[in-house]
């Protein structure tokens, strides 16, 4: 499934809908000016007849002077309206082409700052080998150091993912187990956060859905990371759970053993929608409703008895 993200859309559809309504408008003064034209020649018609009924002689003439005065008045009215709607038209051009440029300026120095940041990691790993066993403050110099390279290659992660969402891409569904993917998805991203996330599985044998691999593992990471930065807890505890499928669905719960999320939780999954006391950007979660929906599944955010929880319903793969 492709298509664009809300970011794209919905400034594209505004415009749309402001260019429509100003040609509607244009449309509709330029028949109000020549309404009005007809009504004014046929006054002037009737008063020529009058006059040359009189026998005043001028009627011919006046008739005359009016169709020029109309004619010219009319005229230069609607190359008025004409030209405005040009000048408009061509903002609103010069607008898109400039937030395609910015689109396209803002994804390749993302892509762009992938590789060093890559090398700075890297080198940062070493540099923890390598001093292994040196005194407290040095080891928590570099877990900071690793812990803000990790924090940095997400952000990057996600800011290309929302403008690959956002231009139309793609996913390609397959039929995945369930239960064998995460388990080796788990011991990856167990070590990625440093001992800050304890994450367990609990998923049946045998479970099967219909999603993208890529996709499934940006909504994971999104998910986690949004646990770690608001859950309040140090650990965090994530917990990915599944059923076996109903009526054709699978639902994968990801929770976590946090405080939840305070305030309107409705508001969830929107493009920079987030809580009062938030400091993301509010695209994580957006990026987890986006992604479910290109899979054909559904997304549900609410507050459960132990913290903050995200059902996603997917389609179940076939055997």
């Amino acid at each position: 499934m492709t298509g664009k993200g809300a970011l794209s859309t919905i400034p594209k559809r505004q415009t749309r809908w402001m260019l429509g309504i100003h040609l509607l408008w244009t449309a509709l003064v330029s028949g109000i000016v020549l309404w009005w034209r007809s009504v004014l020649l046929d006054q002037a018609e009737k008063i020529a007849a009058l006059e040359a009924a009189s026998g005043l002689g001028a009627g011919t003439r006046s008739l005359d002077a009016t169709y020029r005065m109309l004619w010219w008045e009319s005229l230069s009215a609607i190359l008025l309206l004409v030209f405005l709607s040009l000048v408009i038209f061509w903002f609103y051009w010069r607008d898109s082409r400039r937030t395609r440029s910015i689109e396209a300026f803002f994804a390749s120095v993302t892509h762009e700052l992938r590789t060093p940041l890559t090398s700075i990691r890297l080198q940062a790993e070493s540099i923890a080998d390598s001093v292994e066993g040196a005194g407290d403050d040095t080891q928590k110099l570099i877990s900071r150091l690793l812990e803000d390279t990790q924090r940095l290659e997400s952000q990057v992660e996600r800011t290309l993912e929302l403008a690959r969402v956002e231009g139309g891409g793609g996913v390609h569904l397959q039929t995945m187990d369930l239960k064998h993917w995460l388990a080796r998805l788990s011991s990856g991203l167990s070590e990625g956060y440093a001992g800050r996330v304890r994450l367990s599985v609990e998923v049946p044998e045998g479970v099967q859905v219909r999603a993208d691999p890529g996709a499934l593992q940006v909504i994971l990471r999104n998910l986690i990371e949004n646990s770690l930065r608001h859950s309040g807890r140090d650990p965090v505890e994530i917990r990915v759970g599944a059923s076996p499928a109903v009526g054709g669905r699978v639902v994968l719960v990801v929770g976590d053993n946090g405080e939840g999320f305070h305030g309107d939780i409705t508001t969830l999954g929107s493009l920079f929608g987030r809580g009062g006391r938030s400091t993301g950007a509010g695209v994580g979660l957006y990026l987890v409703r986006v992604l479910t929906d290109r899979m054909g599944g559904r997304v549900e955010f609410l507050n459960a008895s132990r913290g903050f929880e995200t059902r996603l319903e997917l389609s179940e793969g076939a055997a």
